[in-house]
């Protein structure tokens, strides 16, 4: 028997929603809106914030931050090669 295979994609565009629910006692929530859908990232046992968790998030905020230096170097490269064909 096959292993089950899932694929989950979401082209941000500008009508999607973000924000980040936070709690007095218990770990956040990142919230998205897109297309009618809401997905929402949370720390496993929201609870319980081990080191672990705080790693794993770590982690997940890095290649955010990695995600958006590429949006910003191709859109850098963009307005480069428009301003090239403008002169």
């Amino acid at each position: 028997m096959s292993r089950s295979i899932a694929s989950v994609s979401f082209h941000l565009g500008s009508d999607v929603r973000m924000r980040c629910l936070a709690y007095p006692q218990d770990g956040p929530i990142l919230s998205l809106s897109i297309c009618g859908a809401d997905v929402n990232i949370s720390p496993a046992g929201r609870d319980q914030i081990t080191q672990e968790v705080l790693t794993t998030v770590r982690e997940f905020a890095a290649e955010v931050q990695r995600f958006l230096a590429e949006c910003e170097r191709i859109h850098a490269l963009q307005l480069d090669q428009a301003g090239r064909t403008a002169a």
